[in-house]
């Protein structure tokens, strides 16, 4: 059966020194209220059964200036809809 999966992407930069940890601890409490209440308005507004699987992803990128690499992790599931 197909899923809709809606995806957040967040990103680190290592030159970024305000933030210290992963890109996907970004996504606090109420950033996962705000991406299920989204989620949810284009489920309704785009008229989809309420049957139809779905859930929130989150995308986690690590960037480093220095060596111009970068690490990318694919959290499935990773929002919990209530």
């Amino acid at each position: 059966q197909k899923t809709i999966v809606f995806a957040e992407v967040k990103t680190i930069d290592s030159a970024d020194v305000l933030f210290e940890g992963q890109p996907e601890q970004k996504v606090n409490y109420f950033k996962q209220r705000h991406l299920i209440k989204s989620a949810q308005c284009y489920l309704k507004a785009n008229k989809i059964k309420p049957e139809m699987p779905w859930q929130s992803d989150v995308i986690a990128v690590e960037f480093d200036r220095s060596t111009n690499l970068h690490k990318i992790r694919h959290l499935e599931r990773a929002v919990w809809q209530c």
